[in-house]
Order: structure tokens, then C-alpha cells, then sequence
């Protein structure tokens, strides 16, 4: 099996981890442009500085470029419509605000703008959102533990984001996938919300 490579491909790869490397240099062997965006000034931070080094001049010499101390927080070219996005994905959607991108780091509006610009679709809110909002329960190693006592923060937190009686929720944190999906699910509901990472909401509008 063949793989072909479009001409001028690029892609670029959010967050400079194990995996991300792994993912990058494979496509930068094949020809993709390749740009590494990280928001820490070092990759590999518990890997001996030399081995990082040759690392990242094996890296540069297939065309990779790095950007570190550099955050992602949105995607101007669908503001600016470079970008335009041209299919419905939802009648409604509603933002779960995860907790790194939001009370940590104050990103709130650009998940928000993206959600927007999908054609035929409402933004609905719940009542505890931005920097009142309320984790999906996979914080402090939760995600991998199972409650005793209570009820799960991650259905608690299905439950109200499913009674705004949106058909999509979005979220930009794997771990906030994960565990609203699973709560979503503990619900039983007739017809339940999906579950979508913002990106893959905009990879089915682009269609």
C-alpha cells in the first residue's frame, strides 16, 4: 500500500509530548511541513537535554519548525473566513468550559466563536458556565477512580448540560470527552446529547 502526499501539504501538531513528536516526525518523513506548537520553553522536560537536542536537530533537518512558550486558544482563519465552514452539525450546542483552557487559563469566547460559525446551529449555555463552571468530574486523577459516595460529577454535569436539550456538546479536553460521554450514557435518556471535541465539530462542518 502507497501512501500519496498532497503537494505543499502542512499540518500542525498541538502539544509537543511523546505522542505528538511520534505523530510529527512520522509526518515530516513522508513530506508534510510540519509545525510543533508547545506552551512549555522545553520539550520533554523529564528526557536528558542531549537526547532532546539531537532530537530536535534530526527534526529541523526534515523541515520541522517549533514554536514553544506558545499557546493555542483559536482558529482565526474561520473568523477571518479563510476558513468557511459549510455543513450543519447540530440544532444546538452547548460549551462544557474545561478547566485547564478556562478558570486556568481564561479561554472562554473562541470554543464559543468556533460553535457560531457552524451553519444552522443555536449556542445554548447552562447555568454554571465561564469561570462558574463546573467540572466534568475527571480532575485531580478522578477519571480513572470510581465514586462511592454521591452522586458522579461527571453525570451530575451530563445532566445539566442534556435538561438545556441540546443535540451536541462540545468540550477541548480529552478527558472532558471521556467522562461526559460516559455520563451522558449513565443518563438512559431517549435521545441523549452527543458528546463532540471542538475540532471534530469543525471537521464535520467542513465536511
Amino acid at each position: 500500500m502507497s501512501i500519496v502526499i498532497p503537494e505543499r501539504a502542512s499540518a500542525v501538531i498541538i502539544g509537543g509530548g511523546v505522542i505528538g513528536l511520534e505523530y510529527a516526525i512520522m509526518f515530516a518523513t513522508l513530506g508534510v511541513r510540519v509545525t510543533v506548537v508547545d506552551g512549555r520553553e522545553r520539550l520533554l522536560e523529564f528526557v536528558d537535554p542531549e537526547i532532546v537536542n539531537a532530537l530536535m536537530f534530526h527534526a529541523r533537518s526534515l523541515g520541522m519548525v517549533f514554536r514553544l512558550g506558545e499557546d493555542v486558544i483559536g482558529i482565526d482563519r474561520i473568523r477571518d473566513n479563510r476558513i468557511a465552514l459549510k455543513y450543519p452539525v447540530a440544532d444546538k450546542i452547548a460549551i462544557h468550559d474545561a478547566c485547564y483552557l478556562g478558570r486556568y487559563n481564561q479561554v472562554y469566547q473562541p470554543p464559543r466563536d468556533i460553535c457560531r460559525s457552524v451553519p444552522g446551529t443555536q449556542l445554548k449555555e447552562t447555568e454554571r458556565n465561564r469561570d462558574r463552571g463546573f467540572c466534568c468530574g475527571g480532575g485531580g486523577g478522578r477519571m480513572w477512580l470510581h465514586e462511592n459516595l454521591g452522586q458522579n460529577i461527571n453525570v451530575v454535569r451530563a445532566r445539566e448540560m442534556a435538561n438545556t436539550g441540546v443535540d451536541l456538546i462540545g468540550t477541548a479536553c480529552p478527558y472532558c470527552l471521556v467522562m461526559l460521554d460516559d455520563g451522558v450514557k449513565s443518563l438512559e435518556l431517549e435521545k441523549p446529547p452527543k458528546v463532540a471535541d471542538i475540532i471534530d465539530i469543525v471537521a464535520d462542518s467542513l465536511g
